[in-house]
């Protein structure tokens, strides 16, 4: 390649601005006080188009036989797990909080008489999810008010996602150490402080499980012929989409797949993903008969945020904001340690080292960052989260298309001693930053905890009832009393949830003879009782 070719000159501005931005990330994460997306969004971004300008079109070598794993496959997915298990270890002992607590109570009266009938007529036309909620109700009967039991549970099935995420990755031929690698950031990535720290997340969680099992069968329906695999494989999709609305993406996440396999499987493939589309088009069809309409949270005159379509907001969600919080998803409301400024450092060096050595296959690139923004479609409305990560449970599907990207660069044929290292660099900013973000999820829901009970000793010790106001959705990204606060008193202190009233803008009067009123105040971190004027 010339030194003036187009190709050379694209890459050295792209080289520049990776430059700038991992520059400007390091500022910020030392000092300073501006939002680093945007730095982090051109960082990712030119890291992407980096790594493809180096690609090749080389064949790879055909598959052979069925993927078989041996014990050495199975020791990989036992460290993931243990991996999973001391990330999290000190997140289970936390107090629920948001909606967990409306979930436990709605559970403490469900019946299967109720739950199979919310596969027609759903308790609230919003979302249609009755396979989540009879998840919910299995896990009520074990677990009962117990926060530990509930979060071992969600530890459980993202543990085992991340095992599945492996075995998909050796199904498409990859290394051990590829596999290993790409399994153990889709395990450790920042995000999942979210989705595995809060039951409410169990959704997501639940129809990633669904979707991968589902690319695992039909993968092994493509080794061995066997149609009861990708009868098993409909299944799969059903009740992904049963679960979770995001997976009706799925049709999508199969062609994607093409790359990864011979093209002796690629009219299987493509056969596969029309007939799971005539799945999801049925169960949306259906989906939207039960809900009367698109269902999903109301925005302004009661219209549901899906409908308030606008191409240029989902265009910055998906090819731009996404792809900051896929690589970069630290919570930025709490300066970073020492511990995850190194880790930056280490990712940032590693990026950059692949932008300058990787030689991956570049059918397989793109089609893993195609895997992410077809993972992302069905909740790219959704996508621009801000810098605190809240709302980062979204992200939990798309970062398997970012695992897909990083066992890829890893299969390349760079030497084992430059893999281990690069690895080591790009592992090391994942446990840090996933720390980091878990601290949050450790000292918010005590904090919630400990309002609730404030308001519960007030009701203990007053016989009249309560007026609290001014509830924050959130604290330092993670959601915290707006939500569930009733129930949460309740499940704290004993108290009757029906003796709080929540109020919200424009606030009524309040009678001082008949019922207490209560603000929450942001300085202290507490609840002040109001004496005077409203």
């Amino acid at each position: 390649m010339k030194p003036s070719s187009p190709t050379s000159l694209v890459q050295l501005c792209f080289r520049l601005l990776l430059g700038v931005s991992a520059t400007a990330l390091a500022v910020r994460s030392v000092e300073g006080s501006f939002s680093p997306l945007n730095a982090e969004s051109f960082l990712a971004i030119s890291f992407v188009i980096l790594i493809w300008l180096r690609s090749h079109s080389e064949a790879l070598q055909k598959q052979s036989g069925a993927c078989l794993l041996s014990g050495r496959d199975a020791a990989v997915v036992a460290l993931i797990a243990a991996c999973i298990v001391i990330s999290f270890a000190g997140t289970l002992h936390s107090p629920l909080i948001f909606d967990d607590y409306t979930h436990i109570d709605d559970m403490t009266h469900a019946t299967w008489r109720g739950l199979i009938a919310s596969f027609t007529i759903p308790n609230r036309r919003i979302f249609f999810r009755p396979v989540g909620f009879v998840s919910y109700w299995l896990d009520y009967k074990w677990a009962g008010n117990a926060p530990f039991r509930w979060h071992l549970s969600s530890l459980a099935v993202h543990a085992l996602n991340s095992g599945l995420m492996y075995v998909l990755l050796r199904q498409f031929r990859m290394a051990r150490l590829a596999a290993g690698v790409g399994a153990l950031v889709f395990a450790l990535q920042a995000s999942r402080a979210e989705a595995v720290c809060w039951t409410d997340a169990r959704f997501d969680l639940l129809s990633t499980f669904f979707v991968i099992l589902c690319l695992i069968l039909l993968n092994r329906y493509l080794d061995t012929n066997r149609v009861w695999l990708f009868l098993l494989s409909i299944l799969w999709c059903t009740l992904a989409i049963f679960t979770k609305e995001a997976t009706f993406c799925l049709p999508l996440l199969v062609l994607c797949l093409i790359p990864f396999r011979d093209r002796q499987f690629r009219s299987r493939l493509i056969q596969a993903a029309i007939m799971l589309s005539a799945v999801c088009v049925a169960g949306f069809a259906y989906r939207w008969w039960v809900l009367e309409g698109f269902g999903g949270y109301a925005v302004v005159n009661q219209r549901p945020v899906l409908a308030d379509f606008n191409f240029l907001r989902i265009s910055k969600a998906l090819f731009f904001r996404l792809w900051a919080l896929l690589y970069f998803p630290i919570n930025w409301s709490v300066e970073p340690g020492w511990l995850l400024r190194i880790g930056i450092v280490a990712i940032v060096a590693t990026m950059a080292a692949f932008c300058l050595i990787s030689s991956a296959n570049r059918s397989r690139l793109v089609a893993a960052v195609a895997f992410v923004i077809a993972s992302a479609l069905p909740v790219a409305h959704l996508l621009l989260i801000g810098a605190d990560m809240n709302g980062s449970r979204l992200l939990y599907l798309p970062v398997a298309g970012v695992a897909l990207i990083w066992g890829v660069l890893f299969d390349g044929p760079q030497s084992l001693r430059a893999k281990l290292l690069l690895g080591a660099g790009l592992l090391l900013f994942q446990a840090a930053a996933l720390q980091h973000n878990l601290q949050m999820w450790r000292t918010v829901p005590v904090l919630a905890r400990n309002a609730c009970t404030s308001i519960g000793t007030e009701l203990a010790r007053d016989p009249r009832p309560v007026e609290v106001r001014n509830l924050p959705i959130k604290h330092q990204g993670v959601y915290f009393l707006a939500n569930g606060f009733p129930q949460c008193v309740a499940l704290n202190s004993g108290q009757d949830a029906g003796r709080i009233r929540i109020d919200r803008e424009p606030y009524p009067p309040v009678d001082r003879a008949v019922r207490r009123l209560f603000k929450w105040d942001d300085e202290s971190q507490s609840f002040k009782e109001i004496m005077g004027s409203n």
